[in-house]
């Protein structure tokens, strides 16, 4: 028949893709009945010809309408898929053969073929490569997995290392030395790659092999996953080679892999954590495996409908910036942190799970059944915090942990009173507040830490309660402020942003609401860019721009401009910022207002504007610091430094507490070789948490001076982790120093 894919082809004109199916839907008991006598793969491929020779569209409509067939027709029809999703060459198409298969198998239908074993490669093509081993990592559980792939010819062993990082559909391919023995191979191969990993390394057949590249090719076209052409030229080899010997061997794709390569040994929790983060990065493969057969999420399902569903959900939800608020131990399907409860034994494990997420409203969510309810929305940027029960049990055969029951708490809480919500969310801040007041750090490491997440926890859970009630009562404003005051507390800086703007959605607008909301809004950029989260620091300070303008459409204030005026700095958006703050003072001069002026005149290089701004700003608020140590660090920019190191001193001696004060008089005592007087007050300035670049610069030129070179050349490799970008510079600095004959110390 043509191999055109055209889908009338190979058909009378006119015909259409469901008649050309249901042509072939007559032959299927024929076809059955010829591949019950057929007794080589050879014979039951020419039985399968009609099927096998249509284009692949035709072949996968015609997959997808046997597996509704039952009677004989079905066992007709299940003969045919076993054959055909074993012999077929077209992936799409023999994917849906083997669900088809399940489907009349799970309808109580049995096969009465086999497929006969491929031959093997040696006996067919004895000078060909022939595959001689593959080991893996247990390490299935964390979404990536290294391979090693080895193959043979003669005496020569050759291979592949291959990194599989499922969670973001990207492979990683090198080959190894060719020449090697096998001794060599397992040797200088096989040892490295254990020596070298900190999970265990296991050996695992072609099969399995097969599964794993399969799956990870499959998710690289699902992301659309581009490669560079060499890099697909080694990935196309690498696949051809390990179809071509897993069909000669007659070995199929063998989904054991996934149990042979999750470690037994991680505990429920980690599950738990591994289930979340494998769901929000799109990894479903994975959160199938993790899950009890008898899982809610799992019934009445394949894995290919699993994953196929939540690949759906996923392209349209977008879910980003998995954050875990909190875990806990607690007791069965009941809400409240855990008691101790040895009846519960060591089979079973129930964990309050906090945890939010970044991801859009979609109506496929509805159809996830462990896709919790929200207790509160962010609308900036659509983060959803949930609050969940997790049940795990320990398997008996395999030992290791598996989901069991997802229960919604903050669904669940909606049916309790909710006076008791409240008093329960209160209960458990003043729990918590309890007991961080009472925290030293005088445990072990593992004892300070635990106590920590039961903090955590306590604050997770009275915040959850607390929103679950602002449900029912959203005109209750005394509820909303209690909540983002503890929010802002504990630092959940979004969350806060989140429930300040249901008070203006329910309460109205005023510009201080707003401008506590960018304010928040600013924090939480801060805190990203921290984090090195570029896009993130960038979406927030955007947005606290945003807010900042609606607190101004309000009010034009002057503190309302140079909040704005502020971040509008920090965007880059000069021009605007200089317009605005110099209209704040127009209205109203404060020292807060001329010291962002001048500082925005510094980042022009405008100095002496900026020296004015200083000054204006010291006039105003002559009793401390921070304009003091600004105005000098001007005046050293036009090479006025007598006057600078007044006013060093100056901010010094209004403030010895300031540690920017303390380190520019520090640098700059350094540079006029005042180094006892200069050491004092660097040192202090890094005793009042100041780490910048050059006082650890000045120290090591200090060192150096008093003969302590080792001394030095630690500050300066302290200075280089601070400063990459000064790498070179640095580098010649330990150069210069090291070439120095020693002094001895003094």
């Amino acid at each position: 028949m043509p191999h055109s894919s055209d889908p009338h082809a190979g058909g009378a004109p006119g015909d259409t893709l469901a008649g050309q199916v249901a042509a072939l839907i007559e032959q299927i008991p024929g076809i059955a009945a010829e591949l019950r006598t057929a007794n080589t793969r050879e014979t039951m491929q020419v039985a399968l010809a009609p099927i096998l020779d249509m284009p692949n569209d035709v072949q996968e409509a015609l997959a997808q309408a046997v597996g509704r067939l039952r009677g004989d027709q079905g066992r007709d029809a299940l003969d045919v898929v076993e054959a055909w999703s074993e012999l077929g060459t077209q992936r799409a198409a023999t994917k849906e053969a083997r669900r088809a298969s399940i489907r009349l198998e799970s309808a109580g239908l049995r096969s009465s073929i086999k497929v006969p074993a491929a031959r093997s490669v040696a006996a067919t093509v004895p000078n060909e490569l022939q595959f001689a081993g593959a080991w893996a990592t247990r390490s299935r559980d964390t979404s990536e997995v290294a391979i090693l792939i080895a193959w043979s010819r003669g005496e020569e062993w050759q291979g592949y290392r291959v990194s599989l990082i499922f969670w973001k559909g990207e492979i990683l391919i090198e080959t190894t030395p060719s020449g090697l023995t096998q001794r060599r191979f397992e040797r200088e191969q096989v040892e490295a790659m254990r020596s070298s990993f900190d999970v265990p390394v296991v050996a695992i057949s072609l099969g399995q092999v097969r599964f794993l590249y399969e799956d990870l090719l499959d998710q690289m076209a699902w992301r659309g996953t581009r490669l560079a052409a060499d890099v697909k030229s080694l990935v196309d080899l690498l696949k051809g080679r390990i179809q071509r010997d897993a069909a000669h061997q007659g070995q199929l794709a063998d989904a054991s892999v996934m149990s042979l390569l999750i470690d037994a040994d991680i505990e429920a929790d980690e599950v738990m954590v591994d289930f979340w983060s494998a769901w929000a990065f799109g990894d479903f493969m994975l959160c199938y495996e993790l899950l009890s057969e008898r899982a809610g999420p799992r019934q009445g399902t394949t894995r290919d409908d699993f994953i196929a569903l939540r690949r759906k959900w996923y392209g349209e939800a977008l879910p980003a910036r998995l954050r875990i608020g909190a875990t806990a131990k607690t007791t069965a399907e009941q809400s409240g942190l855990w008691v101790p409860d040895a009846s519960m034994g060591t089979s079973r494990s129930n964990w309050a799970f906090f945890w939010s997420l970044e991801m859009r409203e979609t109506p496929v969510a509805g159809q996830l059944s462990e896709v919790p309810m929200a207790t509160l929305t962010n609308p900036s940027n659509q983060r959803r915090w949930f609050w969940q029960t997790i049940s795990l049990e320990r398997d008996a055969m395999s030992k290791r942990w598996h989901i069991t029951r997802i229960r919604d708490e903050g669904a669940a809480a909606q049916a309790r009173p909710v006076e008791d919500l409240i008093k329960r969310s209160n209960e458990l801040w003043d729990e918590a507040d309890a007991l961080a007041q009472q925290f030293e750090r005088t445990g072990t490491e593992a004892q300070n830490r635990e106590h920590v997440l039961h903090i955590m926890a306590l604050v997770q859970e009275s915040q959850s309660l607390g929103e679950a009630a602002l449900m029912r009562l959203p005109g209750d404003r005394a509820l909303h402020q209690t909540l983002v005051d503890h929010a802002q507390s504990v630092r959940l800086l979004d969350r806060a942003a989140a429930l300040l703007e249901r008070i203006i959605t329910h309460f109205g607008a005023t510009m201080d609401l707003w401008l506590q909301v960018a304010a928040i809004q600013f924090n939480q950029a801060q805190v990203l860019a921290e984090q090195e989260d570029a896009s993130g620091h960038h979406f927030w300070l955007d947005t606290a721009i945003a807010s900042a303008r609606q607190a101004i459409a309000i009010e034009r204030t002057p503190e309302g401009l140079v909040v704005l005026g502020e971040l509008l700095n920090m965007h880059g958006d000069s021009a605007e910022a200089e317009s605005l703050l110099r209209e704040s003072l127009a209205i109203r001069e404060t020292s807060g207002a001329w010291i962002d002026l001048g500082d925005l005149l510094m980042r022009q290089r405008q100095f002496i504007p900026a020296i004015s701004a200083f000054e204006q700003a010291q006039r105003l608020d002559p009793t401390t610091a921070v304009p003091r140590w600004r105005l000098g660090r001007a005046l050293e920019m036009v090479d006025r430094k007598p006057e600078a190191r007044l006013a060093y001193e100056d901010a010094v001696e209004q403030n010895p507490e300031d540690g920017m004060a303390q380190m520019l008089l520090g640098v700059l005592l350094s540079t006029e070789h005042e180094y006892d007087q200069a050491y004092l007050h660097l040192i202090k300035a890094l005793e009042l948490g100041i780490m910048e670049t050059d006082i650890f610069l000045q120290l090591a030129v200090i060192e150096a001076d008093r003969g302590n070179t080792n001394s030095a050349l630690q500050l300066l490799d302290q200075a280089m982790r601070l400063s990459p970008q000064l790498a070179p510079q640095i580098k010649q600095m330990a150069e210069s120093l090291r070439a120095q004959p020693r002094n001895k110390p003094r």
